[in-house]
């Protein structure tokens, strides 16, 4: 049986703006430190042409810190049939949850996928390929996440703690990765 597909990993991150206001009176406290970022500047990835990358729909003042990057995202041919594998951003979700969902293709480009923890719809856009997302078992684990961003400036980890938080009401998402590592 032959076997197609891709794996990478990515970095980087974008200059963002402010969205304290709308994190919840909970957000976690921040503390900077030296491997902290420079305050300025989101921990998380926008989209790049050459990136696999994670966003989740959010209100326009949270925009700026609801992009993250994947660093492991894998998308196999296996005869007929499509999987593709990822783990959810850490700080998403505050840990370590690999998700995997199989299908197949329409002939036109377009895939859909089923997995555990929902669905996953999948369209090529030229050189990208976007994915819809809609996933039903999601686990926040909101001690590592508090840790997690008490390292980030204030500003942005209480801005991360409402995308995190809007994420587990509703876990939606959508992955963007290159066409051509198809």
């Amino acid at each position: 049986m032959a076997t197609a597909g891709f794996a990478w990993g990515c970095s980087g991150g974008p200059d963002g703006a402010s969205a304290a206001d709308s994190a919840p009176t909970d957000a976690p406290p921040s503390a900077a430190t030296a491997d902290s970022p420079a305050p300025d500047r989101p921990v998380g990835a926008a989209p790049g042409a050459e990136r696999a990358s994670y966003h989740v729909p959010v209100p326009l003042e949270l925009e700026p810190y609801s992009h993250f990057e994947l660093g492991d995202l894998r998308l196999r041919a296996r005869g007929s049939d499509w999987e593709l594998e990822y783990t959810l951003p850490e700080l998403l979700v505050g840990g370590h949850q690999s998700l995997s969902f199989r299908g197949s293709s329409d002939g036109a480009g377009d895939y859909r996928l089923l997995g555990e923890a929902g669905q996953v719809t999948c369209q090529s856009l030229g050189t990208s390929m976007e994915c819809s997302e809609v996933l039903s078992r999601v686990e926040l684990d909101r001690e590592k996440l508090q840790r997690l961003l008490a390292a980030l400036p204030a500003e942005e980890s209480a801005a991360r703690w409402a995308v995190a938080g809007r994420f587990s009401d509703d876990p939606i998402g959508v992955l963007t990765f290159p066409a051509q590592k198809r």
